[in-house]
């Protein structure tokens, strides 16, 4: 049996059908530039059904990994700051859609997983991994386990403060995030901030 992995990010939808041994055989990508419910939503579904036509041997269940705090046993994004959402029934909603299990994790936490299972942290006992994008997420792999933490926020390397002072302000709310000042969003920030007018 196969399954789909879909990487919800802060500009694109990424779905692809994975094998067993973890190799990717087919995906399609959706750039997401309104990251209201309704409009994620649809980009998220049409990724998804784009790749199910090439699946050889069945869809036994879809994985996403979306930006922010999840609810594991749920799959409702909690709080997800760079899409402003709130209590987010993503897992419910691709249930009664795809009429599959559906797995929703954080995004950093699945990249931390799927490199330590099939990438460059496979074999090892310890690992951790720091996500860089629209975002900074992270996770943490210790004596061969994925720590998961108090709230699923183990790695949330993001939202911790370097420049609580004289930093920009984050999506969450609190001044000078690692996230806010390094991320590909921080970064044009501070591009913007010496430009000359």
């Amino acid at each position: 049996m196969e399954t789909v992995g879909v990487d919800l990010g802060g500009s694109h939808v990424l779905a692809a059908i994975v094998d067993d041994d973890g190799r990717i055989t087919h995906r399609a990508e959706h750039e997401i530039t309104d990251h209201t419910v309704e409009v994620a939503f649809d980009i998220i579904g049409q990724a998804i059904d784009d790749v199910l036509p090439s699946a050889s041997a069945g869809v036994a269940a879809i994985g996403l990994g979306s930006p922010g705090n999840i609810n594991l046993a749920t799959g409702v994004v909690n709080y997800s700051p760079n899409f402003n959402w709130r209590n987010v029934p993503l897992g419910e909603y691709l249930r009664r859609r795809c009429n599959r299990p559906v797995f929703v994790a954080n995004d950093a936490r699945c990249a931390t997983l799927g490199e330590h299972t099939y990438g460059a942290g496979r074999g090892t006992a310890n690992f951790v991994l720091l996500t860089l994008g629209t975002g900074i997420g992270g996770g943490i792999v210790t004596e061969g386990t994925l720590l998961i933490g108090n709230d699923a926020s183990a790695g949330e390397l993001g939202h911790h403060q370097i420049r609580a002072t004289d930093g920009f302000y984050c999506n969450c709310a609190k001044q000078g995030c690692f996230e806010a000042q390094a991320s590909a969003t921080g970064l044009i920030r501070h591009a913007l901030a010496i430009a000359p007018s």
